[in-house]
């Protein structure tokens, strides 16, 4: 009897011990790939002009804030905000976008910040107030602050600055 015993214990502790938890099974290096894709993506949609699959990876709650300094919250006024300017001052404009720093905080939340450079405005002063260099870009940092959910990551959070005459460029 104490042998059946002592087998049960010994068998529910290794089950245990070997269930599939979600921290067993998070990989930060693949996590890491899928949200550079995510940045890629968005690269991808801008330079199509396609503010849909632009918006795609928005959280539906989520909260930005554009070069302005205007907030916006949710999904639907990301893509409508973006939809304008994809139409408007940024139509036929290519961005590209350079990963400077990301940081996965715990296996579901992440945040990631980029340079980015856009260049080709349909004419030369795209937007008031907002400083373009010598070469006719915009330059801006953004930082997207990201949650992982079943269908992949959404980002929660997107502030996005023009960087100033005189700031330099990393």
């Amino acid at each position: 009897m104490k042998k059946l015993i002592f087998y049960v214990a010994a068998t529910f502790i290794v089950v245990q011990c070997s269930s599939s938890s979600d921290d067993y099974n998070f990989n930060a290096d693949l996590e890491t790939k899928e949200i550079r894709k995510l940045v890629l993506n968005e690269e991808v949609a801008w330079n199509n002009g396609d503010a849909k699959s632009y918006s795609v990876d928005f959280d539906e709650n989520g909260l930005f804030t554009n070069l302005f300094g205007m907030s916006f919250t949710g999904h639907t006024a990301f893509f409508t905000r973006h939809e304008q300017l994809l139409n408007g001052a940024f139509k036929g404009s290519v961005m590209k976008q350079d990963v400077t720093s990301l940081k996965i905080i715990d296996r579901n939340v992440a945040y990631v910040e980029t340079m980015i450079r856009v260049t080709g405005f349909p004419n030369s002063e795209p937007l008031a107030g907002i400083y373009i260099d010598e070469k006719g870009a915009l330059n801006t940092r953004l930082l997207q602050v990201l949650k992982k959910e079943k269908n992949g990551w959404k980002i929660v959070a997107y502030h996005n600055i023009d960087i100033k005459k005189g700031v330099p460029i990393p």
